[in-house]
């Protein structure tokens, strides 16, 4: 505390007026002073104090609190593709439907959901062969085996051109197949994508 404004406040509860009156006035001029030094201290200790948005938020319904397309989980957005539930489009949890497709074994509508291009009783499969992949509006689907190895696809219609390696594959679910010449790939769109 200033020692002038102590001066003050000892004066005033010592003085012959009344110990009421001059309490409440020295202790209203302390508290003012005080204030305005607070006040000038955060000013200074935080410039410029402006209110930050964190990312945070509450509640765990869909789109609550600013999380648009997603949930808020533990206090986080969290992307409905990564929420570990099945919302939204979703034929199983965080696949299928507007999210990407779903692995074999997970269930699914139809074979658009299925990274197989394959759904058969409601769950995504590997192809055995190609009459079961059936066709699409490109025309007839084949069962084909990915070069990368793994479940075998129902493949649609070939990106061209033939590439040199599989990472010349556009991304985003294209299938990367033996091409015919040695040292050659095609990829291959999944049955069910225009």
């Amino acid at each position: 505390m200033d020692p002038n404004h102590f001066d003050t406040l000892t004066r005033a509860l010592t003085s012959a007026h009344s110990r009421r009156g001059a309490l409440a006035t020295a202790l209203a001029g302390v508290l003012a002073t005080l204030g305005a030094d607070h006040i000038a201290a955060k000013k200074k200790a935080c410039p410029p104090c402006k209110k930050r948005k964190t990312g945070k938020c509450k509640g765990t319904l869909p789109d609550g609190a600013g999380c648009k397309g997603g949930t808020c989980q533990g206090g986080k957005c969290v992307a409905q593709c990564a929420n570990r539930r099945k919302d939204g489009s979703e034929s199983d949890v965080d696949c299928g439907g507007t999210c990407p497709r779903c692995l074999n074994g997970r269930t699914c509508s139809n074979r658009a959901d299925c990274a197989s291009a394959l759904c058969s009783n409601g769950m995504c499969q590997a192809c055995t062969a190609s009459p079961e992949c059936g066709t699409d509006t490109s025309g007839p689907c084949s069962c084909s085996q990915p070069a990368t190895g793994g479940p075998k696809v129902c493949t649609g219609t070939a990106v061209p051109p033939t590439v040199q390696s599989c990472d010349a594959c556009p991304t985003g679910g294209t299938i990367c197949l033996v091409g015919g010449l040695p040292g050659t790939f095609n990829c291959f769109k999944p049955c069910g994508v225009p």
